[in-house]
């Protein structure tokens, strides 16, 4: 028998994770065929995405009113029945994960290995370690392995245009009840989703204030952008840490990241380097952000920025 391969699909309660269709791309790369795993309540349009997902054989559905809110303790208890069946069960690495995986591996007394950037077999993978500036190889001899994936290392692949996976739905025992929900606060915003936009403009210390860091805002608006921030800016309080880009932050891998007044110290570079093209503006030629780039510009960016958003002002003329 072949290797059997399960992908937990984790959402928002709307749609599927963006990173969840980054992952998918990493498993294809080991086996054409898997299954899939969705959990939650009332999920139908999301069972529907599942279901579209290249290569799912099965989509096991797992539904119940304490898995609403996707909270760590019911969902591990609803998976761990679907884990014990598979060789392989791969996540993808996002802030829900993060709170599940580790519960499903002690359950299972087993050993994960996070942040996979490569899978090199079904035992071998490849993960960044020191920010990103050591890649680790990591063999298992583990008989059940959990991994979860570095979206930012894989392209995304689409959704087919019709359902080929077929939708089974699981019961699962009683669950537990460890915790209870209370509120959830979402920010919103009208421009693209930093996890996901295909361009992003970050602001660092550079721009010296909050009122400033409108600048960074000017630009993005021009080029439909995500906003992001170093994490001197946001420990400036120029903006939230919801803006943050880096090892402790978000790790991202735009089509184009444009680095306003960034340093660009290891922290930050964790978290971007796997950008497709880097812009760098910044006032000093020595600023390590200029060793990583592709495009690099000395210059003032308050001389710079708005010389930039006036050209493309006149470009959509």
């Amino acid at each position: 028998m072949g290797l059997k391969v399960l992908l937990v699909a984790t959402h928002n309660g709307q749609s599927l994770d963006e990173q969840v269709h980054h992952s998918v791309t990493a498993v294809r790369s080991l086996t054409s065929v898997f299954d899939v795993a969705v959990t939650g309540h009332h999920i139908d349009p999301i069972i529907a995405e599942a279901s579209r997902i290249d290569g799912a054989q099965k989509v096991f559905v797992v539904t119940d009113l304490l898995l609403d809110k996707q909270l760590a303790e019911p969902v591990t208890q609803a998976l761990s029945p679907l884990v014990a069946l598979y060789d392989l069960v791969v996540f993808s690495s996002n802030t829900t994960t993060k709170n599940i995986l580790p519960r499903l591996a002690a359950v299972h007394k087993i050993s994960p290995i996070t942040d996979v950037c490569e899978i090199l077999s079904k035992r071998s993978f490849k993960r960044p370690i020191y920010a990103g500036n050591i890649i680790e190889t990591v063999s298992t001899k583990q008989p059940k392995v959990l991994i979860s994936i570095r979206a930012a290392s894989y392209q995304r692949t689409p959704l087919l245009d019709q359902a080929s996976g077929k939708i089974v739905h699981k019961a699962c025992a009683a669950l537990r009840k460890y915790a209870e929900y209370k509120k959830s606060i979402i920010l919103k915003q009208d421009r693209p989703d930093l996890a996901a936009a295909k361009i992003v403009i970050s602001g660092g210390r550079g721009l010296g204030s909050a009122a400033d860091f409108k600048l960074v805002y000017r630009l993005a608006d021009q080029l439909n952008a995500a906003v992001g921030a170093s994490r001197a800016a946001v420990d400036a309080g120029f903006v939230s840490n919801d803006y943050q880009v880096g090892q402790t932050g978000k790790i991202i891998a735009p089509s184009v990241y444009v680095a306003v007044g960034i340093s660009g110290a290891i922290q930050h570079m964790a978290g971007m380097k796997d950008s497709r093209i880097i812009v760098a503006i910044n006032n000093d030629e020595d600023a390590p952000i200029f060793t990583v780039c592709d495009y690099g510009l000395v210059g003032d960016l308050f001389t710079v920025v708005p010389k930039m958003i006036s050209h493309i002002k006149k470009r959509k003329k």
